[in-house]
């Protein structure tokens, strides 16, 4: 990885754990929204309209959302995030899994590679469902 890229999440997760005392959002997803968020902007998309976005979905569990914040995004990626208490995935405290067909293709790319995403993960998240609430809560 670049130090470019270094210097992006750097600077995106220090800014990111200053909000994150002002939210119910818990510290563990708000660091995987800012580290997928920067991976995905300076490796993949290179768009600053592109973030990602966390959301609690109705069975209690932590979402992110990665979209250009339009009515219909395309594309939309659908990830969850759960807690690493063992720290399995060093440097990070969190587990990215994969819920929709993008996430899990862009999964396996070299910019997310670090974050070992579970690419086989299953939930029951009506992942159509999610899509259009992150679109409600987040496209102005």
């Amino acid at each position: 990885m670049n130090k470019k890229t270094l210097a992006i999440i750097a600077f995106f997760s220090f800014f990111s754990g200053a909000a994150t005392a002002e939210s119910s959002v818990p510290d563990y997803v708000e660091s995987a929204k800012s580290d997928v968020s920067s991976a995905l902007i300076a490796n993949i998309f290179k768009r600053a309209d592109f973030r990602c976005e966390a959301l609690q979905a109705k069975d209690k569990t932590w979402t992110l959302g990665c979209f250009v914040h339009e009515k219909n995004p395309m594309p939309f990626l659908l990830f969850t995030v759960t807690p690493d208490p063992e720290k399995t995935n060093p440097p990070f405290d969190y587990k990215v899994h994969a819920l929709n067909g993008k996430a899990k293709q862009y999964a396996g790319k070299d910019a997310l590679r670090m974050f070992k995403i579970d690419e086989v993960y299953n939930n029951s998240i009506d992942i159509s469902a999610m899509r259009d609430e992150y679109a409600d809560t987040f496209v102005k």
